[in-house]
């Protein structure tokens, strides 16, 4: 079966933390960066992401309000 190189990444990813592999964030090239369900992928398994992008790309600022660190009382 075929599978692109972000639908291959996104499995890898899946069975690595399925089976207990810590991971807080991953980075990657603009192959998987243009792929929306790989950045949603990442979302949704709570991973942060580093990822290029092509420069005319437009990407959505998505409904993640910025963390305050719990000592701080302005942003």
């Amino acid at each position: 079966m075929f599978a692109t190189k972000p639908q291959l990444a996104q499995a890898m990813l899946a069975r690595a933390m399925d089976a207990g592999v810590p991971a807080r964030w991953v980075t990657a090239n603009e192959a998987y960066g243009q792929d929306s369900k790989f950045r949603t992928f990442c979302d949704q398994r709570r991973v942060g992401y580093v990822v290029a992008v092509l420069r005319d790309q437009q990407i959505g600022l998505g409904v993640h309000r910025p963390r305050r660190h719990p000592g701080r009382t302005s942003p």
